[in-house]
């Protein structure tokens, strides 16, 4: 079994708030460490060299209210962006690789 050495860390922004339907994504940012740097990192620090890729996402529905809220991200700001397809899961794999 292969040791691990990396970690990538995501956090996701989606239409909805939880618990009221099926949310589709309209940000996911992910972030790359060494497991090296991580732990040589002081303790409430965070590591200096790390990869780092958001995407802005074309949800294709109207953004709950509440959820623009708290993210700041609303339809008209996303409408010119791309919608989460193909090419978006093949950037992604692409990522996972790049943090390996």
């Amino acid at each position: 079994m292969a040791k691990l050495s990396s970690f990538v860390f995501f956090d996701l922004e989606t239409t909805d708030i939880p618990g009221l339907k099926t949310p589709k994504i309209t940000e996911l940012s992910l972030i790359a460490c060494s497991k090296l740097h991580l732990l040589q990192t002081k303790h409430g620090k965070i590591p200096r060299v790390l990869h780092k890729q958001t995407f802005c996402l074309n949800p294709q529905r109207l953004i709950h209210p509440k959820a623009s809220e708290v993210t700041g991200l609303y339809n008209d700001l996303l409408e010119n962006e791309s919608k989460f397809d193909e090419n978006t899961g093949n950037i992604l794999y692409f990522f996972s690789g790049v943090a390996m």
